[in-house]
């Protein structure tokens, strides 16, 4: 039984054109896309806080993000969490002149809306912690680019790196 044929023919240059127009396509449609939906920084990047709550029955999360936002919360998620008794909350935290986040605040405020849930846990993110991870990030992906043209370089030629990284 044979798995592959051992003399086949496949004219990949040939195709050459109709990928660079899908590859082309592609590409036009991700950078609407961006520019349309921008990106969705969430609290690891811009900081808030996260509060881990606990009701006695059965959350239903549709009253909960009803209350949050009527109390001026607008871009609170809310979120099930483990249970169905648990639901978690992720409020961007407002900052003040001096840089200190309104922690207790917030905090206040999601229990006078909820008074009937238990806070079980609450963390705190600051944006200084966002801003390493991107920085970190994309000096991952620059380095990774970089090991990846000096492989392709050595193995191949140094044009094909440059195309590839490019590309």
């Amino acid at each position: 039984m044979e798995f592959f044929k051992q003399n086949t023919h496949i004219d990949f240059m040939a195709q050459r054109k109709w990928a660079a127009i899908v590859s082309t396509i592609l590409f036009i449609l991700s950078m609407v896309s961006f520019v349309v939906n921008g990106l969705n920084w969430g609290l690891d990047f811009t900081g808030g806080a996260q509060i881990q709550l606990h009701f006695s029955g059965e959350a239903n999360l549709n009253q909960v993000r009803d209350a949050l936002q009527k109390a001026g919360f607008k871009e609170a998620e809310v979120l099930n969490y483990g249970t169905s008794k648990d639901v978690l909350v992720k409020v961007p935290v407002n900052q003040k002149q001096d840089g200190d986040i309104d922690k207790d605040i917030i905090i206040k405020q999601v229990i006078q809306v909820l008074p009937d849930a238990l806070v079980q846990q609450v963390d705190y993110i600051g944006p200084q912690v966002g801003q390493e991870l991107a920085t970190k990030g994309a000096l991952a992906i620059v380095i990774a680019l970089i090991g990846t043209m000096i492989y392709i370089a050595l193995r191949f030629d140094f044009r094909f790196s440059v195309g590839s990284t490019v590309a």
